[in-house]
């Protein structure tokens, strides 16, 4: 598998949520140390439950399949806290729950990447040379602007594209796998696929004239599929690391 690394690395900051019920004492973490004997919630698969399981008992873990699932977990009062990367906090779907931030650890710092097949060479380069000509042309730092901003938390005023406006059939037809519930990379706006990576997506298959299909996995079953060749690319925000 070959991960193409954005050329600007979107940085993994964990965020700690703490439930504001006034049914009971609220549990207010300062530090990582301080969720040791605690229930963290965390997404399966992912950088933040590997963090979960150093910071607390392996009983105390809550692993979920979802990007939101950790908190509504803790929405929910299933959690003592909820990790989830900085960015996520940009989204409408997270502003709505009744959550609040404690505190971010700034040393969980990570870079990004979409991933695809180590044989599959040619989209490499072509999604390569692409993304190069959105930096240069500025195309890149107007669709960070929108996906990026933490000031804008509607996510419907950050879609441009449709999937209307992407056909489905082409030179090739690419199949796109994510859970598609990872603010602000990959989510679903009025049951439409879309996000960061789906639209730099979406702008590649129009300008090459290829198809594509948005396949929905859960977090864990994404690698399977593109090693098993059932979706061409994982746009997921998948963190980079020697595994």
């Amino acid at each position: 598998m070959i991960r193409f690394r954005y050329s600007i690395f979107f940085i993994l900051a964990v965020i700690l949520f703490y439930s504001c019920s006034e049914n009971k004492e609220r549990f207010v973490p300062k530090s990582m140390a301080d969720l040791r004997g605690h229930t963290v919630a965390a997404n399966s698969g992912t950088t933040q439950e590997k963090i979960a399981r150093m910071v607390t008992e392996p009983e105390n873990v809550l692993c979920l399949p979802g990007g939101l699932d950790a908190l509504v977990a803790l929405d929910a009062g299933q959690c003592d806290v909820a990790l989830i990367e900085r960015a996520n906090m940009f989204s409408d779907d997270f502003q709505r729950l009744s959550l609040e931030e404690a505190f971010t650890d700034s040393t969980t710092q990570e870079p990004l990447a979409t991933a695809m097949r180590k044989d599959d060479v040619h989209l490499l380069q072509e999604f390569t040379n692409f993304f190069d000509s959105l930096e240069v042309n500025g195309d890149l730092d107007e669709i960070k602007s929108r996906w990026l901003n933490p000031n804008l938390t509607d996510n419907l005023k950050k879609v441009v594209i449709r999937q209307r406006d992407v056909p489905k059939v082409g030179k090739r037809v690419l199949h796109i796998g994510s859970d598609y519930s990872y603010p602000p990379y990959t989510i679903t706006v009025n049951n439409e696929k879309t996000g960061y990576e789906i639209e730099l997506w979406q702008r590649f298959c129009i300008s090459r004239g290829y198809g594509l299909v948005c396949d929905v996995y859960q977090f864990d079953a994404l690698l399977p599929a593109l090693m098993s060749g059932r979706i061409d690319v994982i746009a997921a925000g998948m963190s980079v690391s020697p595994e």
